[in-house]
């Protein structure tokens, strides 16, 4: 039955927002697709973890596991920290001819926040209802 709660609160609480945030705009849901951002955020603390715990199936303990939704988010911190550092040093270069400023801009600042989306979404949406299951 826990199961069936989680598919619900995801489909409530993110797939669905998501859709309707990205339709209303006349957007793809794609556009909270970003593969460089998902790896330095669950990939790079995956390894991270596997190293603390010293083999790649960690998952089996739950001190890892919340280890690992700790990691995710802290990893997203600094994925932030350098979306807005390249944001910011790419002000200094003007835009190609034909490119909006603003368009820059807003593109940079969003792949900048898709990554603490990323982190936020596996702590709270993956991580802790596993934990959670996995109690009862």
């Amino acid at each position: 039955m826990c199961y069936v709660f989680y598919a619900i609160a995801l489909t409530l609480g993110v797939l669905g927002p998501a859709f309707i945030a990205s339709s209303s705009q006349g957007l793809h849901i794609g556009i909270f697709w970003d593969l460089i951002s998902l790896l330095m955020t669950v990939g790079s603390s995956f390894f991270l973890v596997a190293i603390a715990a010293g083999r790649l199936s960690f998952y089996k303990d739950d001190k890892f596991l919340e280890m690992w939704g700790d990691l995710a988010l802290k990893m997203s911190y600094i994925g932030v920290v350098i979306g807005l550092i390249s944001m910011l040093g790419g002000m200094a270069h003007p835009p190609m001819a034909g490119v909006d400023p603003a368009a820059k801009l807003g593109a940079s600042l969003a792949v900048c926040l898709i990554v603490l989306f990323y982190g936020l979404l596996f702590k709270y949406f993956i991580i802790t209802p596993w934990l959670g299951c996995r109690k009862k």
